[in-house]
């Protein structure tokens, strides 16, 4: 298995059969997911069935079910599910998959978009499909409703301006307006800095600025308190952990003890041992983590996109710590103010901000469409960039996570590496308009 550190995490899937009169399944990827019970002397194997739930026991018809091509092409590209939390892919038993047909039969009949649950027996939400991506990318005249507002107000082009999601709408917009006259143009911008194919992305550098600053007025009032705690910071990053690993590199002594990136294994007894430690030599320690590591707490809820709700990561470790350990603790979420702060901008992010837009307007100047301009680094030292500009499919629905080769081990990144490709990206002061001692807002519309 090397789903923590790789793009592909192996799925092997075991049947044992009498060849006759009982045939049966189970799969794994990691032998501490799926193991014999010793105690009660058991595996974790199921029987098959079909749509009334009636049991198929011989191994042909076991075969017929389950193994054809068809059947294991659907198993992987539509039934397969992620536990965000912790990062693991099970894949759905015969019931389910054929719980969710019927609700996506259900679905289409109606004209309401509508989501798809996946839960464990015991009601733990694992995932949830939102319910056009199973049936189809365009949901009954959804896109001609676009187009008719387009045509209505003469619109010749569409600014699609966003991270993941977005690039992937202004794709597939793009594709629907090919030969219609409408150019659809993407111009990246996601804080969590994890769309592929560039560089970075702007407002990841300014997030950066906002939650290294903050961060560090935290660490100066932990160490101004003779009686310490644990204080547990959580910073946006659902799958990267760009912006959580920037406080490493706050300067001063004040950052902070352990950092934490989805990226990173995380056991919670290795947590918990390392927080004893360190809280036993100094007295008080700092921790931030990312929104997306694999904390237990409530994932019932969802966004408009399907994605789960990782807000309370650091509320749910906090309650650990202070439950394991009998330390107190200070939990502490940034949540969007990290990207909602304009009075940390950097005048670097903001140059290339405005230089996107700029080449944006040129593409579709050009006669461009279903493309975006990116960020290519030419070089660090001294820093340099070029504008290139690539079709938005290669940069929606793929995450761009931190480098493996920059995680020393849990809780600690190698400053040096990333200290050469972030700090140059934080660099200039923007002149920010004041009114009444506070950040002037500008009302567009």
């Amino acid at each position: 298995n090397g789903y923590l550190n790789s793009l592909m995490c192996f799925m092997q899937l075991f049947i044992v059969s009498n060849g006759s009169s009982d045939t049966m399944y189970f799969a794994n990827n990691n032998d501490e997911h799926f193991h014999f019970d010793e105690t009660n002397c058991y595996l974790p194997v199921y029987h098959a069935a079909d749509e009334k739930n009636n049991i198929v026991a011989g191994l042909y018809k076991f075969s017929d079910l389950m193994l054809t091509k068809v059947a294991l092409g659907e198993l992987i590209s539509r039934y397969m599910v992620l536990v965000e939390t912790e990062r693991k892919i099970l894949v759905m038993r015969p019931y389910q998959i054929y719980a969710v047909e019927s609700i996506v039969d259900c679905v289409k009949q109606g004209n309401q978009n509508g989501f798809i649950w996946h839960t464990t027996g015991s009601g733990k939400t694992l995932t949830s499909f939102k319910a056009s991506t199973l049936l189809k990318d365009n949901k009954d005249g959804y896109y001609e409703a676009i187009e008719e507002t387009v045509k209505k107000h003469n619109i010749g082009a569409i600014f699609v301006n966003g991270g993941n999601d977005s690039m992937d709408t202004c794709a597939k917009l793009g594709a629907f307006f090919k030969d219609k006259g409408v150019s659809v143009i993407g111009v990246p911008k996601t804080v969590d800095n994890d769309l592929m194919g560039m560089d970075h992305c702007p407002g990841f550098p300014s997030a950066c600025r906002s939650v290294m600053s903050d961060v560090k007025a935290i660490s100066v009032d932990c160490k101004a308190y003779e009686k310490g705690r644990v204080t547990i910071v959580e910073t946006m990053g659902r799958d990267a952990g760009w912006i959580a690993a920037s406080t490493a590199l706050v300067d001063g002594g004040l950052a902070p003890d352990l950092v934490y990136l989805p990226e990173m294994k995380f056991e919670i007894d290795e947590f918990l041992a390392k927080v004893k430690a360190l809280f036993e030599k100094q007295g008080k320690v700092l921790v931030v983590i990312s929104e997306g590591i694999a904390v237990p707490r409530n994932d019932s809820k969802t966004d408009s996109f399907g994605h789960i709700n990782l807000e309370g990561a650091a509320s749910a470790l906090a309650a650990i710590v202070e439950e394991k350990l009998d330390i107190r603790t200070r939990s502490i979420a940034f949540s969007l103010l990290t990207r909602a702060d304009w009075s940390n901008i950097s005048k670097t992010d903001s140059d290339e901000a405005y230089l996107l837009g700029k080449e944006a307007c040129k593409a579709y100047l050009d006669g461009k469409t279903a493309v975006a301009p990116t960020v290519q680094r030419v070089s660090s030292k001294p820093y340099s960039i070029k504008i290139e500009t690539r079709p938005t499919a290669d940069l929606a629905n793929y995450v761009k996570t931190f480098p493996a080769e920059w995680i020393k081990e849990p809780g600690k990144i190698d400053e040096e590496a990333y200290a050469e490709y972030l700090l140059p990206l934080l660099e200039g002061e923007m002149d920010i308009a004041m009114e009444k001692g506070m950040p002037k807002a500008l009302k567009l519309f």
